[in-house]
């Protein structure tokens, strides 16, 4: 059974948070960097783009936009993937965290 913690929203928001003071106005990376994880996530779940869409009730495009880092995701969105591919939101946002050099 899937469920998100307190802590795990403290962490996306703290990534949203570091994201934002690298890039000041915009936050371009982030939405790079959760499109490759994304992606990186799917793949290695052995997902195709759609049956990742289909099983968290979102398009294949929509999919294959967040993979391009070409649009936003909701935390609602981000939560029904992450439990689509059987992993954690902490697990993705970690591993933003990693590529932004986060020193949280």
């Amino acid at each position: 059974i899937f469920s998100y913690t307190q802590g795990s929203l403290l962490l996306f928001m703290g990534i949203v948070k570091a994201c934002y003071a690298h890039a000041m106005d915009s936050c371009p990376d982030f939405t790079i960097y959760l499109g490759q994880i994304l992606r990186a996530t799917r793949e290695s779940a052995g997902f195709s783009q759609q049956e990742l869409g289909d099983r968290a009730g979102v398009t294949r495009r929509f999919i294959q936009e967040l993979e391009h880092g070409r649009s936003d995701i909701s935390l609602g969105t981000l939560l029904a993937l992450t439990r689509a591919m059987d992993t954690t939101l902490s697990a993705i946002t970690g591993y933003i965290d990693k590529s932004l050099g986060s020193d949280r």
